[in-house]
């Protein structure tokens, strides 16, 4: 359904940003206060949970709204996933013990999954083809903004309020965007289909992804190979193949396999993965650096990634003009793959010297030029070669992929830091060590973006999938 009006679009499109803007501040934002947090409520031996229930949570339900996105009207579950957050938000805030917590969390995170899966399909539903690639170019500045501000006001927030405003401001912005979307958007955004929703393979799903996420999350240096994690990955294996052998029979399964075949959503779904490593590893690992061996506070080592986040907020929308200009995104993509491998051997030689917050800000801004091209390039490109009716099937499988990603970047290199830095009071030596080792896997994982960029073929149809 197109909406003719390019007000109404705007006010929409505001609304759907504030959307985004709750999912991308969420961990960003309670970060600084969890200190606070463990004083007031207890529970430092559970503290992880606060993040991977979260995580767990908002990774498992990505595909299955994605598709539930396509069967029925993308406000109405657009709307639901707000109200959800919303609700877990305040229950968040209002926890009065570790375990309180950690269950809202997971709910939070329900409700997470949908909003970042909904706003893009409806992007897609509400603009044009040729406009649908500058307004995605927008979600990369929006999640650079959460990553550079969301921890300077989260420590605000909790030092001029409560560590319980980090949760409850969320009612303020879910509010406003569930009342402009409620008011602005058509009641469908698409003709509903008459298909049955895949309860069991959402099921099978979900008990095939989460053993896998518990996997990673629970990867330690010195007891890699253990019982648990056997375990894990036996269940995860055997909940896989169930899964695949149940959806192949269906003729709308919750996430069509027939995707991983198809090279238009293969290859940005490869690159998709390597890319949210990297953007993991560079925010955490960097701001380690600066604490641990060029000795910055915390707030100046939040603010040394600006050297990254700026190039990448003014990159991202520019690149999406592009492409909307031009309909052309395969040398975007190849430029993007080029700059990472680039930004990330040029950091590691940086590491190898004697370095000064200069050095480190220089050699960031490859990394922020490249990592602006691909932050929501991929959106537009699937939503370039598929049709409407798949929107929020392929988006929902992207974003799985890129949590996945981000799940085993964070397993991968946490286990690389930790097999070097046994306390991060540590010598510097040992963190800069750690962090050459790092970077150069990053690298790898940036070449392995550009060999399949140029795989990449412009202008093909991609076949239908059911």
């Amino acid at each position: 359904m197109e909406i003719e009006s390019h007000k109404r679009k705007m006010f929409i499109f505001g609304g759907i940003i504030l959307g985004i803007m709750l999912f991308a501040l969420d961990n960003m934002i309670i970060t600084p206060s969890i200190p606070r947090i463990l004083r007031e409520i207890g529970g430092v031996a559970h503290i992880n949970w606060v993040f991977t229930a979260y995580l767990l949570t908002s990774t498992i339900t990505t595909p299955i709204y994605g598709k539930l996105t396509d069967i029925f009207s993308r406000k109405r579950m657009f709307l639901i996933a707000i109200g959800i957050f919303v609700v877990a938000s305040m229950l968040c805030g209002l926890s009065q013990n570790i375990f309180q917590l950690i269950g809202f969390r997971a709910l939070q995170g329900i409700g997470g999954g949908g909003i970042m899966v909904s706003a893009i399909s409806m992007i897609g539903e509400i603009f044009s083809l040729k406009e649908r690639a500058k307004y995605q170019g927008y979600i990369g500045a929006v999640f650079a903004i959460a990553s550079l501000g969301g921890p300077v006001l989260g420590g605000y927030i909790t030092d001029a309020f409560s560590w319980r405003w980090t949760f409850l401001i969320n009612l303020l912005v879910g509010l406003i965007a569930f009342v402009v979307l409620f008011a602005l958007l058509p009641k469908s955004l698409h003709q509903e289909k008459k298909a049955r929703v895949d309860y069991v393979g959402a099921v099978l799903l979900s008990l095939f992804l989460m053993p896998l996420i518990l996997l990673f999350s629970s990867i330690k240096v010195g007891d890699l190979i253990n019982t648990e994690s056997i375990a894990l990955l036996i269940a995860s294996i055997i909940m896989f193949v169930a899964f695949y052998k149940y959806e192949k029979r269906k003729d709308s399964p919750i996430l069509s396999m027939d995707l991983f075949k198809d090279r238009r959503f293969l290859i940005p779904a490869i690159m998709t993965f390597a890319n949210a490593i990297l953007l993991f590893a560079a925010t955490l690992y960097i701001q380690i650096y600066a604490q641990g061996v060029l000795h910055m506070s915390i707030s100046s080592s939040g603010l040394l990634l600006t050297a990254m986040m700026i190039p990448l907020t003014i990159s991202s929308p520019l690149y999406g003009q592009m492409v909307s200009r031009t309909g052309k995104y395969k040398k975007i993509v190849v430029f993007g793959a080029i700059m990472l491998v680039i930004g990330t051997l040029w950091f590691s030689y940086m590491l190898h010297g004697t370095t000064n917050v200069r050095d480190v800000v220089i050699h960031l801004l490859p990394i922020g030029i490249g990592l602006g091209a691909m932050m929501s390039i991929f959106n537009m490109i699937i939503q370039m070669v598929y049709p409407r009716e798949m929107l929020g099937e392929v988006t929902g499988a992207l974003q799985l992929v890129r949590g996945i990603g981000g799940t085993f970047g964070t397993a991968l290199l946490g286990f690389v830091f930790g097999f070097y830095v046994k306390d991060l009071t540590a010598d510097g030596s040992m963190i800069t060590q750690a962090l050459i080792v790092i970077f150069y896997i990053l690298a790898g994982f940036s070449v392995l973006s550009l060999i399949s960029a140029f795989f990449m073929k412009e202008g093909e149809g991609v076949k239908h999938h059911g």
